[in-house]
């Protein structure tokens, strides 16, 4: 069985250069999205989707371009608007982090993404 790991926090924890209301951003579309837990966890056709939570958004200078900046927020924006990871909704809610998480690895710089 293939697990595939897709460390949602781990865009949001760290996130370079995530300082002040971004890193407020980040963190509270984080919250939101995970309700609670610690990971989200999906399988279907012998794939497991499994999300991580991680437990703060540090800074650094990796992310701190203005289109990594943007990436990030769009990031958070659209992590707010995915489905929560309730009970039940597992499916949906690693299906639309996954699609926050590709969209952030298709907008920020390399560096950025390498200081994660």
């Amino acid at each position: 069985m293939t697990r595939l790991f897709l460390t949602a926090a781990c865009i949001v924890a760290a996130l370079s250069g995530c300082g002040g209301t971004l890193c407020d951003r980040l963190t509270a579309a984080d919250d939101a999205f995970f309700a609670g837990k610690t990971e989200c966890s999906y399988a279907e056709g012998g794939v497991t989707i499994t999300l991580t939570k991680k437990s703060s958004c540090k800074s650094s200078s990796s992310c701190s371009s203005d289109s990594d900046q943007k990436a990030l927020d769009a990031y958070a924006t659209c992590l707010s608007k995915a489905q929560t990871c309730t009970t039940g909704n597992e499916k949906k809610a690693t299906s639309d982090g996954t699609a926050c998480g590709v969209t952030l690895f298709g907008a920020a710089s390399q560096a950025c993404l390498s200081g994660m």
